[in-house]
């Protein structure tokens, strides 16, 4: 976090109280988004799900509403904007669709101006086909329920594709180091 102020990244999406303590103690300017977690238990393996009420990451709307007096007093805190992700490797793009809306409706609600919309990532993949067509209309589908439901919005849109981006471009090498008990 120190390093990321200290680099004045665009944005900081923090997800817990202790993040922000974290920000605010370095005592310099910094950007930050809030990640939200809109409480929808999405299709996609159970482990890599942050979208779920009793998930670790990611801030609940009543985390949210008690951390904006602390944003709000302190002025080398810019706020930015709202962050989601809803987990990785999704590939029921209705559960984007949901979030997407659940998304708007807050924000119409939220108190503070947001600049930023960031959308998150965790488009999924089909590891058990190779067909970039396929690839490619599954991206095709999912900005047309971006442009649907975000077209009017003024807000500046963010994206974290990372894996859809990157998994067919490498792979992983790596080694077990130790097993924790």
């Amino acid at each position: 976090i120190e390093y990321a102020v200290e680099q004045n990244v665009f944005q900081i999406n923090v997800e817990s109280q202790d993040e922000l303590d974290k920000i605010i103690a370095t005592g310099k300017p910094a950007r930050i988004g809030l990640r939200w977690t809109p409480g929808l238990d999405v299709k996609t393996h159970k482990y890599i799900r942050t979208s779920h009420d009793d998930t670790k990451f990611g801030l609940s709307q009543e985390d949210i509403q008690a951390m904006i007096p602390k944003i709000q007093k302190n002025p080398q805190i810019q706020f930015q904007g709202l962050s989601l992700h809803l987990g990785s490797q999704i590939l029921d793009l209705e559960d984007f669709k949901q979030a997407f809306l659940d998304y708007k409706e807050f924000l119409a609600r939220f108190p503070m101006k947001s600049a930023n919309v960031d959308l998150g990532g965790g488009l999924g993949i089909d590891y058990h086909s190779a067909d970039l067509e396929k690839d490619e209309g599954h991206l095709k589908a999912y900005q047309g329920i971006v442009e649907q439901i975000w077209s009017d919005t003024p807000y500046q849109l963010l994206f974290e594709p990372g894996r859809f981006i990157v998994a067919r471009a490498g792979g992983l090498l790596a080694q077990v180091q130790a097993v924790k008990k």
